[in-house]
């Protein structure tokens, strides 16, 4: 069964200096993940900090997992 996914292109975050230094080459998404999760946490779930994988980042939300990914387009 594939995961839902939400795909999201904004330009109301900006990129960190060196930000893709932790996952690859133009991947980014950092800020975007910092400020969703302060939503989460304002809607009372429990959200562990940001990791950072090869393909992106992914943070858990209580039971769930959501998968934050973002390119350069």
């Amino acid at each position: 069964m594939e995961p839902e996914r939400i795909f999201i292109k904004t330009d109301l975050f900006a990129i960190e200096p060196k930000e893709d230094e932790e996952t690859n080459p133009f991947v980014y998404g950092k800020q975007f993940s910092e400020w969703l999760r302060s939503r989460f946490i304002g809607l009372g779930y429990e959200v562990e900090e940001v990791i950072p994988e090869d393909w992106g980042l992914v943070r858990y939300v209580q039971t769930r997992t959501l998968l934050v990914m973002g390119r350069l387009l």
